[in-house]
């Protein structure tokens, strides 16, 4: 048998080149996982950073609120020291003198103060808030009081009422081609509105409860008075408006002898609010 022949240098070269080739491919494929491995953690720490970015976002929103509100507290207006924080509180006096107390606060909130300069007498502004905020608390039909049933003290909160209520109303100077476009404009808030609403509130808890006789609404309210509260239609507050709309449907419905004196109040003010060169800013709510 012939003997096998020795490669040649040749061949070794080409043997050699193809053990380095194939070396050189599984090293490659064994180093892909890893290369995509990488990839994975590469894009899963892209996807956490913005994950926390996102996270910290939605802190930094949720923590706003409470940084204003931490800031709203450090500059609330104190009502010490005023006439208003002089009375005492109407849950911790003797019942005997509640009604006494009762009247005195109700006189202490027809002072009327300055709402034209945001900053003056703004601890008596407050003062009055908190009070009118109390007496809220007892002119209510879930109160076991019934203080404010009683004639004499009824008598006080409507004489409080137009103390407020019954003002001078700030306007502006309108052609009654301005009103084609209230609707597009920003409406003018009254300043005072933090007095003005618990005033009407008030009011509106009085003539809609049924634990009152509306015999003695009928002597309580005049009307004088239903007249000067529709004058309050042409303000240009619409929530203020709307509070006199409110006031005056349960006055209809529910007080029989100021019914006549109501009418006739809204019809003299819808003849001179559609008069020719009259602007009345309440024509609608009427």
């Amino acid at each position: 048998m012939a003997a096998k022949a020795a490669p040649s240098k040749k061949d070794k070269a080409s043997l050699s080149s193809a053990g380095s080739s194939s070396s050189v491919s599984s090293t490659s494929s064994a180093k892909t996982p890893k290369a995509e491995g990488s990839n994975n953690s590469t894009n899963s720490s892209s996807s956490s950073k913005r994950k926390a970015d996102i996270d910290g976002g939605r802190r930094s929103s949720k923590d706003e609120p409470k940084r204003n509100k931490t800031k709203s507290v450090e500059t609330k207006v104190s009502a010490e020291g005023t006439v208003y924080a002089a009375l005492a509180k109407l849950k911790d006096t003797d019942p005997s003198k509640q009604g006494e107390l009762f009247i005195q606060k109700l006189k202490e909130c027809r002072r009327l103060h300055n709402f034209k300069d945001p900053e003056a007498e703004l601890p008596d502004k407050e003062g009055k808030r908190q009070t009118l905020v109390e007496l809220l608390e007892w002119v209510n039909p879930k109160s076991s009081s019934t203080l404010w049933h009683e004639e004499a003290i009824l008598t006080e909160i409507v004489e409080t009422v137009g103390c407020n209520l019954y003002r001078t109303l700030t306007k502006r100077q309108r052609i009654p081609t301005d009103m084609l476009d209230v609707d597009e404009e920003e409406p003018p808030f009254d300043p005072a509105w933090p007095h003005l609403e618990p005033i009407y509130e008030m009011l509106q808890r009085v003539v809609s409860t049924k634990d009152i006789d509306p015999s003695l609404m009928g002597r309580v309210l005049s009307a004088s008075f239903t007249e000067r509260l529709v004058e309050l239609f042409d303000a240009e507050d619409p929530r203020e408006r709307e509070c006199v709309k409110s006031i005056c449907s349960r006055i209809q419905a529910r007080i029989q002898p100021l019914r006549s004196p109501l009418r006739r109040a809204i019809q003299h003010s819808l003849v001179m609010g559609t008069s020719d060169g009259a602007v009345h800013m309440g024509v609608g709510e009427m």
